[in-house]
Order: C-alpha cells, then sequence, then structure tokens
C-alpha cells in the first residue's frame, strides 16, 4: 500500500470512530467501535472498492 493509500485509510477509520457515536447511528443494541473494528470495516470497504474498479476497467476474464 502506497502511502497516499493509507491517509485514505486513516481518514476513514477517524470518520467512522468519529461519526459512530452519534444518535443517527445507534440502535437498541448500540456498541462502540474501537480503532481495530474501524481499521478493518475501512481495510474490507477499501479492497471492495479496489475489486470492483479493477473488474469494471480492466476486463480481468479476457486474455490479453
Amino acid at each position: 500500500m502506497s502511502w497516499k493509500g493509507s491517509g485514505i485509510v486513516r481518514r476513514i477509520l477517524t470518520a467512522i470512530c468519529l461519526l459512530i457515536p452519534l444518535a443517527a447511528f445507534q440502535g437498541d443494541n448500540y456498541r462502540g467501535v474501537g480503532w481495530l473494528r474501524s481499521t478493518v470495516i475501512s481495510g474490507i470497504g477499501n479492497g471492495l472498492s479496489y475489486f470492483v474498479g479493477y473488474i469494471a476497467t480492466q476486463k480481468p476474464w479476457e486474455m490479453h
């Protein structure tokens, strides 16, 4: 992962930690979200985003 990519992950996980305590995101079974869980959520989201973008632009099923 490049330094640029690392900064994006850091910003996303910070946003997750700051936004999740807001009442609009809480239900009856609210549990706090720690930095580890935020990092995992951010990493999964970025990985899926990369994968979808790769599939959409590169056509990996075609041999070159």
